[in-house]
């Protein structure tokens, strides 16, 4: 048993890089927990020893101390994730699949199969040594890893421009604005500049700092120090001051291309300006190109651990394997290149060589442009760009505004960070013809090292795939030995892009840059594994290094900047991920937060400088001394500023408190110094224009410097709100509403039908004066026209409505017998009404032993429980003596409105977005029913009431308030998510009700407004409850914003048949219209339960909210499902909301615990056949 434990922890310190082993051992009546120290240095031998060592100190094992590996000696069987038994028939190993039932069967082959190998080996075998993959292993992973093809791999740069110069002179080559040059003329500008340069003493391999603003003039001055020789340093001309000399410095370069005259220059330097360059020069012949593709072309600075920013040298070969060749997207002359990527990031040399070395066409794209949706999707397809890169974060960011603006692009490549599979589905399903790559890459190896093409189905995590041509990458333990499919370890690259290391840092270079096998690798310092298809998943950092808006950082060089301002004696540096990612700085010492952020930002790049400074009068500790990353506040604004003046400012405040996570934002705090940047703008501008309903650009965003400044914006801008109806639109006989219409034909179907009453009862606690109640409603019925309607039908057979004049008013006084039950008599009196003779409502008070009710039953044609809320309100108030505000529009005004062609144009304006909704026809929902679907629908049903509770309650209201969304939103992906559960699928619609109250004027309008939407959510079991929560909520808002078109159902409808619904067979509804909040003689209004015994769907889950909890009532069609089933799946429900409350990052599929087995009816049939029924 030693040697086997001791092979069984040689085996997991390959694979998990552990130095302490703990493993369960069962047998002879004993549970132990044994412990022992992998030495790596040490033989297998020595190792048994240690564990012979080990057993007699081995301590009972103890359950609640998490899992271990377990060994069996015998024949019983224990649960466990992993379990070797050892048995005198041999050893068999067990890998639980409830801990990883996707891989469970393979990992436990392939563990199997290594750990026989380990317990082969000789006993003298190093353990660091150990190498447990087959040969049939190792040529798999060098299978992946044989990516060689050919291409111009001794060609440098220039050479490659030069040929497309001389293939198509006339082509485009690069286009800025309202300047475009040719390759001819570009060709010309560089070579004029070379000479220029070689002039100014330049060398060869010397670096050339150009420090320019993304212009066509940073492209000519690039390839033209190429042309020189030298190898260009890009640096971005709005970097603080004491970067630019950092950097100017650390990388020796004497020449400066400039616009103008920089401010300050280190001494040495000497300043090229663009300004006195002559561009009008007649043809330069070609320029002596020295140096061959080993030669450096590049120098980019990254962030550095020490505090120390370190310089990358990439070669001409590493641009070139970079551009030419490639397969996973097309460049060629039909290319044309958007390029957005920040000067000295190295994203951006992918865009310009991938273009100028391909014949294509590079368009340079203003920052203003590709942060506004609207407008870089306008100039994508003014352009005709063909391709683009996004960092991670802006492609999130603008698929989140209008997952549509990337139509105009062939290829799009996204990279810098995760890309989240939520917002690539959703691009891909507004871009079918788009061809998505997920990009990883290094600076160290020249911006890509693999590529995935984004395509089918997405799980929680998506690929960063597979090298690219002439690039190898590697997943190896700490001992730099390979490792298997599916275990995780370090990546490394390796091929034609790599760096010739940091500049003039060896230390660093030889500890970054290792030989193995004969290659040169790079330590990515990424965590990763491999699939079983070669693909490669990136897992993290292993050190501290993050990503901000595609910028890598090292917290320790801001750390280290920051303990450089006086009176800051100790800081750290986290990084918080809500609502972007963004660095918060905690620092400790005398000295004010504005003091040390003006300092940061004079000494560091704007990436790097941290959204939030937090001072404390002492950062805490842990028990063994470092700081507690744990109990660190999250950071506060709170700075007393003035507060906002009017609803402008703090709707705007209350935005950008949502978007930054951030409390306490004033009128007049600086944005920028709060966390804003341009990804935060781009989300502001879409909810300035979605709340507002102004056009509110991203430049203007970012212009505003605070919410006051923005505030003035707003008002400023052009509205683009609807018409909307206006006073005196009515006339006698005025059409009936679209949501009239509905009610009225199902009404007239059945004249003795009671489902559109809508009752509502008070329990009024005291005496009430009955003439002042009917006083009151009869200045109701006065003010509120509505309460006066009848419905006729003219010639023609279409139905009208008409007002009838005030008249007498009555409320019944009904005294119930001794022991009678209100609510039995409430039953008795509620009837139907006929629509042809108005008022289509009735009033009582009834009066009984316990006290008085009032009870008002009305139509549903009359009214809904917006314009319910608002009754019972105004009701209370004039039965105080009170004067309530009025509408000056009336409810005929609307309807003549909505048929009218205003109505229709805004119909049909946002007529695409149900087209997109429903581009893929919409599959049947089939629920687990327990009897078969009639051809014809039945309306009969039952009802289920429960609440949701006073605990889940409150943590469903702060998940929403979390992702700034509405308990709405919460409880509507918990529904989409239980239903694309229990029906198997991945493509659920839902019907739901809009309040229709969102036209100018008609908020106080007594009438029905209540729109139903059909809304279409995607519940794959690989999404993350959150991610699946933040898709619904877009929806979902969006099917708001475009409620006004009248849905053809006929066009979309799915083939109804067997009695379904034509779009969806369940209703989801959030009733929160603030009427148990009035105040009615000291009684609160509700609502009369439905006794009516029917449901025109499936499922009908209506949920009223209360002030401390969820009141829900689940209708069913009994003809489909039994009362128990409906439990059932009232339970499911609130087990899966429970799990996305308790972890919002778990996918779907592994929410709750499903226990139904859905039994479709041919199973049912084949059990009858089975059984013999």
């Amino acid at each position: 048993m030693p040697e086997a434990l001791a092979a069984w922890g040689a085996l997991l310190y390959h694979h998990t890089g552990r130095h302490d082993m703990a493993f369960r051992v069962v047998g002879d009546g004993t549970d132990d927990a044994v412990r022992f120290t992998i030495d790596p240095a040490g033989t297998l031998a020595d190792l048994a020893a240690s564990v012979t060592g080990a057993l007699p100190a081995a301590e009972p094992h103890a359950p609640g101390t998490g899992p271990l590996p377990v060994l069996v000696r015998g024949d019983g069987r224990v649960p466990g994730a992993l379990v070797l038994r050892l048995g005198g028939d041999g050893a068999w190993l067990r890998y639980d699949p409830a801990h990883d039932a996707a891989r469970s069967a393979d990992m436990a082959a392939r563990h199997a199969t290594h750990l026989a190998a380990v317990l082969a080996m000789p006993a003298d075998s190093t353990i660091r040594d150990l190498d447990p993959l087959s040969p049939a292993e190792h040529a798999r992973l060098d299978r992946w890893n044989d990516t060689a093809t050919g291409y111009p791999r001794e060609r440098r740069i220039e050479q490659l421009f030069a040929e497309q110069a001389e293939r198509a002179p006339a082509h485009p080559a690069v286009v800025h604005g309202g300047t475009t040059l040719t390759y001819a003329e570009l060709h010309r500008r560089s070579s004029s500049l070379a000479r220029t340069l070689l002039r100014a003493g330049l060398r060869p391999g010397e670096p050339v700092a150009l420090l320019l603003p993304r212009t066509a003039e940073l492209v000519v001055s690039a390839l033209a120090v190429l042309k020189a020789g030298g190898c260009y340093l890009p640096i971005d001309p709005t970097t603080v001051q004491d970067r630019v000399t950092f950097t100017l410095e650390d990388s020796g370069a004497k020449l400066l291309i400039a616009s103008g005259r920089p401010s300050a220059t280190p001494a040495g330097s000497r300043v090229v300006d663009l300004g006195d360059q002559d561009w009008t020069a007649g043809p330069e012949p070609d320029v002596p190109v020295p140096g061959d593709a080993s030669a450096p072309a590049y120098l980019m600075y990254t962030s550095g651990t020490t505090g120390r920013p370190k310089g990358v040298m990439i070669p001409h070969r590493g641009v070139v394997r970079l551009v030419r060749g490639v397969g996973y997207v097309r460049l060629d002359a039909t290319t044309r290149m958007a390029q957005v990527g920040a000067t000295g990031f190295d994203a951006s040399v992918w865009e310009v060589w991938g273009a100028l070395l391909n014949g294509g066409t590079l368009h340079l794209l203003d920052r203003e442009t590709f942060l506004d949706a609207e407008e870089l999707r306008r100039s994508l397809a003014g352009a005709g760009v063909t391709t683009a890169l996004f960092t991670s974060a802006l492609f999130a960011r603008l698929a989140d505004e209008d997952p549509a603006v990337f139509r105009p692009l062939r290829d799009l490549l996204v990279g810098g960070d995760v890309l989240s599979p939520e917002h690539a589905r959703a691009v891909l399903r507004a871009n079918p013809g788009l061809r998505l790559v997920n990009a990883y890459g290094p600076t160290e190896n020249a911006v890509i090292s693999t590529v995935h093409v984004v395509a089918g189905p997405l799980g929680a995590r998506v690929p960063i795939g597979r090298p690219v041509p002439n690039t190898a990458a590697y997943v190896l333990n700490q001992d730099r030995l390979p490792l298997p499919v599916g275990v995780p370890g370090d990546l490394y690259v390796s091929g034609d892009g790599m760096a010739t290391g940091y500049h003039e840092r060896p230390d660093l270079t030889g500890r970054a840059f290792v030989r193995h096998a004969g290659r040169l690798l790079y330590r990515t310092g990424d965590r990763a594994r491999r699939r079983p298809d070669g693909s490669i998943d990136f897992l993290g950092r292993e050190d501290r290094q993050v990503k901000v808006r595609g910028f890598r950082v090292e917290p320790g060089e801001v750390e280290t900047a920051l303990l450089g301002v006086a009176g800051v004696s100790c800081a750290v540096v986290v990084l918080r991920r809500k609502p972007e990612p963004h660095l918060c700085a905690y620092v400790e010492g005398r000295v004010e937060a504005e003091h040390v952020r003006a300092e940061i930002e004079r000494r560091l790049p704007a990436p790097m400088v941290p959204a939030h400074f937090v001072v404390l009068p002492e950062l805490p500790l842990t028990p063994n001394g470092k700081v507690d990353l744990a109990g660190l506040p999250a950071p506060e604004v709170a700075n007393g500023g003035r507060a906002a003046r009017d609803d402008v400012e703090r709707t705007l405040a209350g935005l950008w408190e949502d978007v930054l996570g951030v409390r306490g934002i004033g009128a007049d705090d600086p944005l920028d110094r709060l966390g804003g940047s341009s990804l935060t703008a781009t989300r502001v501008s879409a909810l300035v224009r979605r709340r507002f309903g102004v056009s509110c650009p991203v430049s203007a965003v970012l212009s505003a410097r605070t919410v006051a400044e923005l505030a003035e914006t707003v008002r400023a801008a052009d509205r683009t709100q609807v018409a909307g109806p206006r006073p005196g639109l009515a006339t006698e006989r005025s059409p009936l509403s679209p949501q009239q219409h509905g009610v009225y034909v199902e009404q007239v179907k059945d004249p003795s039908d009671t489902q559109y009453n809508l009752p509502i009862f008070v329990d009024v606690p005291g005496p009430v004066d009955h003439g002042r109640l009917t006083a009151a409603l009869a200045t109701l019925v006065e003010r509120h026209e509505i309460l006066r309607t009848e419905f006729a039908v003219d010639g023609d057979g279409r139905p009208y409505q008409r007002v009838r004049e005030p008249r007498g008013v009555t409320i019944d006084v009904v005294d119930l017998p001794s022991g009678e039950d209100p609510d039995a008599w409430a039953e008795r009196w509620i009837r139907p009404f006929d629509l042809a003779r108005a008022p289509l409502w009735r009033a009582a008070l009834v009066r009984h032993a316990a006290g008085a009710r009032l009870v008002l039953d009305i139509h549903h044609l009359l009214t809904d429980g917006h314009a319910l809320t608002l009754l019972m309100s105004e009701w209370a108030a004039l039965v105080r003596g009170e004067r309530p505000p009025g509408a000056e529009l009336r409810y005929r005004d609307y309807a003549q409105w909505a048929a009218g062609p205003e109505r229709r144009a805004l119909s049909e304006s946002q007529r695409p977005f149900w087209e997109e909704t429903f581009a893929r026809p919409v599959p049947p929902l089939d629920l687990p029913a327990d009897r078969p679907r009639a051809t014809v629908r039945a309306t009969e049903g039952g009802h289920l009431a429960f609440r949701f509770g006073p605990q889940r309650t409150p943590a469903v209201r702060e998940l929403a308030r979390a992702e700034s969304v509405t308990p709405f939103h919460v409880l509507l992906a918990a529904y989409t998510a239980f239903l694309g559960r229990v029906s198997g699928s991945a493509d659920v619609t839902v019907g739901t009700a809009a309040s229709g109250r969102h036209l100018p004027g008609v908020d106080r309008v007594q009438g029905m407004f209540v729109n139903t939407l059909c809304l279409r959510a995607r519940p794959s079991a690989e999404l993350p409850f959150l991610q699946h929560l933040r898709a619904v909520a877009a929806h979902a808002v969006a099917a708001v914003d475009h409620q006004d078109h009248t849905l053809d159902v006929t066009r979309y409808a799915r083939p109804s048949g067997h009695g379904r619904h034509p779009l969806f067979d369940t209703f989801f509804a959030v009733q929160d219209t603030g009427l148990q909040r009035v105040d009615f003689l000291g009684g609160r209004p509700r609502w009369r339960p439905d006794v009516t015994g029917r449901t025109i769907f499936d499922l009908d889950l209506q949920i009223e909210v209360e002030p401390k909890d969820y009141a829900a009532r689940w209708a069913y069609a009994s003809a489909l499902f039994l009362p128990p089933t409906v439990e059932l799946f009232r339970d499911e429900l609130l087990a899966l909301l429970d799990a996305a409350l308790a972890d919002p990052g778990t996918p779907l599929g592994e929410l709750g615990e499903l226990r139904r087995v859905a039994v479709t009816p041919h199973d049912l049939s084949e059990l009858a056949f089975d059984f013999d029924f």
